[in-house]
Formats: structure tokens, sequence, C-alpha cells
């Protein structure tokens, strides 16, 4: 059940931003696609899965570490359904929601595995904020 959570969370993530929303005045485009194919998902579902499973967490450890990956899913999903965001509003934000998630992982993780927390967690940011602006 926690890796589902925790793989859902993931998706909710990859996907939060992907909405339409009409285009503002200043030019900056806003998100208007998908983000992830349902099987993009479905593989990304997987390896992150895997990938997390890998960390070596204590099934305390983990259960912490999953309500903190939902909290700030919760908060990717509010930036989803705001459809005024332009591209840099939708990157900024969803950096800044990462950031702040990544500060109360790295308090229940040791040294090692936040790192590689960090390792996993920063090819899904870029791959966010690259199809954000493409």
């Amino acid at each position: 059940m926690k890796k589902l959570v925790l793989a859902l969370a993931i998706i909710f993530s990859l996907n939060a931003i992907g909405q339409t929303a009409p285009k503002p005045a200043t030019g900056d485009k806003v998100v208007t696609k998908k983000l992830y194919t349902a099987k993009e998902k479905e593989e990304i579902k997987k390896n992150y899965t895997k990938e997390v499973d890998a960390i070596g967490m204590s099934p305390e450890v983990k259960a912490k570490y999953t309500a903190i990956i939902k909290k700030y899913t919760d908060k990717l999903r509010d930036v989803n359904r705001n459809k005024d965001l332009t591209q840099t509003q939708a990157t900024t934000n969803v950096n800044k929601i990462i950031k702040d998630q990544n500060q109360e992982i790295k308090k229940i993780l040791t040294p090692d595995q936040y790192k590689q927390h960090k390792i996993i967690y920063n090819k899904y940011q870029n791959s966010i904020n690259y199809r954000i602006q493409n």
C-alpha cells in the first residue's frame, strides 16, 4: 500500500501543472498540454517505486517519507488547479514546493539516504521543468 501511495504521489507531482490555461497578457506562455502520457506515467511509477525502495529506509522512516511526499503532492495539485500560471510561474512554484519538500525529507533521512533521494527526485524535477518549458 505504501508503495502505491508513494508511486501515486510521484505521478501526481509529474502531472501537477500539465493543464490548459488562457494565455496571459505578458506573453509568457501557459502550460497547455499534459506533461506525460499514460504510458509514461506508468513507467515513471514503476521506476520511482523501485528506486525509492533501493534507498533502504526503515518502515517507520518510509511511512514518514511517504507522508511528506503526499503532503507536497497535494500542494502541487493546488498549483495544477491554478489555470492562470505561466510557464515561469509554474516552474517557480514547482521548484519552491519541491525545495520545501526536500527540507522536510532531509530531516528524516540519513545523509546517504538523502543524497540518494535527491539523485532520484532531481531527475523527475528536471523532467517536469523541461516539459513545462517545451
